[in-house]
């Protein structure tokens, strides 16, 4: 199979043959997806031989990137790390290899976090999820060995889609479902007892067992267990944290103790009336803040930076920043209707002129580019007209640049 260029690497490929539309319709947030593939399919993403690389540049593990489980049983640092100092110096618990091996022999199941752009490959898929969904993507690589469990049933607060790498993992999906899961204390799985996982899992509803090549899409807050089905397994979990109502006050809360309200000494306990004045006066203040136009713009400019922040950026020796754009909306975005193409984007349609519909089609197959693959994508053009296609492009709204 030859390799997928990284410029080719996109959200639409992730869910062939499910066009991105339909799953924003159908399934994001609804309903569990599974999509199979190809043995070979993710062949260049990732493989056992580049996480050993990986696990061979011991510096950049920690018990904070490295983590065991068996049984369901999270082991604490001191089962398998000693301490040491991370690559910059600073105090951590560092996996001792020799404990490491002991303990996978023993059924230990064994997450690598944080690899989102530790290769390019997995940089430019955590790249096209965040560019596809607008919020940030981790990457954690599980690996885990024959029936042993490592960890048990629970839910996550991001959206997940795991890739099988390689050998085959049953993934039982139960009805159990947290709503609107977060980080918040009683809608995480942090600090939830297993008794508690129990009681709200449910029956089991599905059950899917994926081959290397497969996809599997798991909603924000469904219960889910997986389990290799037999042999040795390897998946890559990308996790979506998309933020929430909680977030954007904790943005506010950056600004607002800068009014002389926030700093004003609340009244004495005794006095009800002048507690309650007070009360409905941060009320209304806070009821103001949260409807201003300017502090919605700071939310949305917030949630656009952590969404586009990894893009790549330097191309040394070349001083200057990649020319790098993403692409606007989600789903179809272009209609066409006879000899003409609108852009439609959040309801709205603007036609686009006939010069910029080929590049407009390339671009709206991804989720961001830089200039230079677009210049390669349509090399047979000179660079003057690709450049006024990509131009049109902008001013019909489908494409912005970074």
């Amino acid at each position: 199979m030859a390799p997928i260029p990284l410029d080719e690497i996109s959200f639409r490929r992730l869910l062939s043959p499910v066009a991105p539309d339909q799953f924003f319709a159908d399934y994001y947030g609804k309903q569990a997806l599974h999509l199979p593939g190809e043995a070979d399919r993710f062949a260049e993403l990732f493989s056992w031989q580049r996480l050993n690389e990986l696990l061979d540049m011991s510096s950049l593990w920690t018990a904070g990137s490295l983590e065991l489980a068996i049984e369901g049983r999270v082991l604490p640092p001191r089962e398998y790390c000693l301490p040491g100092t991370s690559r910059e110096g600073a105090q951590a618990m560092r996996p001792n290899p020799a404990r490491l091996r002991e303990l996978l022999r023993q059924g230990a199941s064994m997450t690598v976090d944080f690899l989102d752009t530790l290769t390019p490959e997995l940089r430019a898929t955590t790249v096209a999820i965040e560019g596809a969904l607008g919020a940030p993507c981790t990457c954690n690589a599980f690996i885990s060995w024959e029936q042993r469990p490592g960890y048990g049933p629970h839910f996550d607060t991001l959206q997940v889609f795991a890739i099988q790498i390689d050998g085959e993992k049953t993934w039982r999906l139960h009805e159990g479902w947290v709503r609107n899961a977060a980080e918040v204390p009683g809608f995480s799985p942090k600090g939830v007892s297993d008794e508690q996982h129990r009681r709200a899992m449910g029956r089991v509803k599905q059950e899917v067992v994926l081959r290397p090549g497969d996809v599997l899409y798991v909603p924000q807050g469904m219960y889910h267990q997986a389990l290799a089905s037999a042999g040795h397994s390897l998946h890559l979990s990308f996790g979506v944290r998309h933020y929430v109502g909680a977030d954007y006050l904790n943005i506010l809360m950056r600004e607002l103790p800068q009014h002389p309200l926030m700093r004003e000494e609340l009244p004495h306990f005794d006095d009800v009336d002048a507690h309650n004045a007070y009360a409905e006066r941060l009320a209304d203040f806070v009821r103001e803040a949260l409807a201003n136009p300017n502090n919605a713009r700071i939310m949305r400019d917030f949630q656009r930076q952590k969404a586009f922040e990894r893009m790549p950026g330097v191309a040394l020796p070349i001083r200057e920043l990649v020319e790098q754009y993403r692409v606007r909306g989600r789903g179809q975005r272009l209609i066409e209707d006879g000899d003409c193409v609108t852009v439609r984007i959040n309801g709205t349609s603007r036609p686009l002129p006939a010069e910029a519909v080929t590049f407009a089609q390339w671009a709206a197959g991804r989720e961001y580019f830089t200039w230079e693959a677009g210049r390669r994508a349509h090399a047979k053009q000179s660079e003057e007209a690709v450049r006024r296609a990509l131009t049109a492009t902008i001013d019909a709204g489908l494409v912005e640049r970074l």
